[in-house]
């Protein structure tokens, strides 16, 4: 019997995108924006001027030439309850990624054309039949246990640049992988392929890098604004949430202090849309997903983040042959799996 996190493609932990739905900006009077413009050096939690020099802003800017590096570090572990046993079983997954992302060009209109590149990988999944790793370690195609392809499917991808585009607003639109994907996967499991895919997924590092967007010209401790998410997991099929975001701590600084916001977001999710043409497609009982990132509003840049996933699936599943209800109706009891997923960010 398959369970879930073989028969579900492997997604990256915590890859919902999230939009605004609405930040809470209000419009500011002509004496306000005075006021602003003749206090630009001052440290302010009311109010920042909203010219267009130094406007902060919650999205990723990309300047042409630049590069950066980030470590996205995943832990996910799966509990699964199945009727036919008396105990839970237990699945278990780590995983480090070190990113670079080049500028290789960039406009304020067209967005960005960035260079991609996964330069190091670390993972450890364990299951009862065993454990399973990869390390790609400093230089080479790195080294494995418990499955001898993992070289060969990993050690491929690490240290390969790929192209990606972001739009204007910061977010990654697509990234061109899945010729690269396709010959490092040419035979491997849909689990591993799955994993492999999700290192160069737009949509997953679309939300790592820049999980968050608001244009607005005053950032208040304990400004809200909800939003609402959406992402399709295999067997699962379409995940939908809504949740709120809420600045924590706004400090502009004053030439010397560090510029940044502290953001916090709290949300839940729900069934969207059942997976179609699925056979024993796994539900939605409940999830909820939670974070907190630290974002500089006026390099545009994300310098680190925390989200955390909690979600119970279940499904129907046959019983063996001869058992059956009252009248030879077959019964369908349920297997559930709890998922709990952590992931964190961080500039380098």
């Amino acid at each position: 019997m398959k369970h879930l996190s073989d028969s579900i493609p492997y997604v990256g932990a915590c890859v919902l995108i999230i939009c605004l739905a609405g930040c809470g900006e209000s419009k500011r009077s002509a004496s306000e924006e005075k006021e602003g413009a003749n206090a630009k050096s001052q440290t302010s939690t009311d109010a920042v001027s909203a010219t267009n020099a130094g406007r902060p802003e919650l999205r990723v800017k990309w300047p042409q030439g630049k590069a950066f590096r980030y470590k996205i570090a995943e832990d996910r572990k799966l509990e699964i309850q199945s009727p036919f046993r008396p105990e839970p079983r237990q699945r278990h997954l780590s995983q480090t990624r070190e990113i670079e992302v080049s500028v290789l060009e960039s406009s304020d209109t067209a967005g960005a054309k960035l260079g991609i590149e996964v330069t190091a990988l670390k993972f450890r999944r364990e299951r009862a039949s065993g454990v399973e790793t990869f390390d790609s370690g400093t230089g080479g195609t790195g080294h494995s246990e418990g499955d001898p392809e993992l070289v060969k499917i990993f050690g491929g991808l690490v240290g390969e640049r790929v192209i990606g585009q972001a739009g204007s607003d910061g977010r990654l639109k697509r990234i061109e992988a899945g010729a690269m994907v396709d010959k490092a996967t040419l035979r491997a499991s849909g689990y591993w392929r799955g994993m492999a895919e999700a290192l160069f997924d737009s949509e997953n590092l679309s939300f790592f890098l820049s999980p968050i967007q608001a244009r607005t010209n005053r950032l208040t401790d304990g400004m809200e604004w909800e939003a609402v998410f959406s992402r399709n997991y295999g067997r699962v099929g379409e995940l939908r949430g809504v949740g709120t975001y809420q600045v924590e701590t706004w400090t502009p600084g004053n030439g010397t202090e560090k510029k940044s916001v502290m953001v916090a977001f709290d949300g839940s999710l729900q069934s969207a849309k059942p997976a179609s043409g699925k056979e024993r497609a796994y539900k939605l009982k409940d999830g909820s997903i939670s974070g907190q990132l630290r974002f500089d509003p006026y390099k545009g840049r994300l310098i680190s983040s925390e989200w955390k996933e909690e979600m119970t699936f279940q499904r129907e599943v046959p019983m063996p042959p001869g058992n059956s209800g009252n009248g030879g109706e077959r019964k369908r009891p349920t297997s559930s799996v709890r998922l709990s997923q952590k992931v964190t960010v961080k500039l380098q």
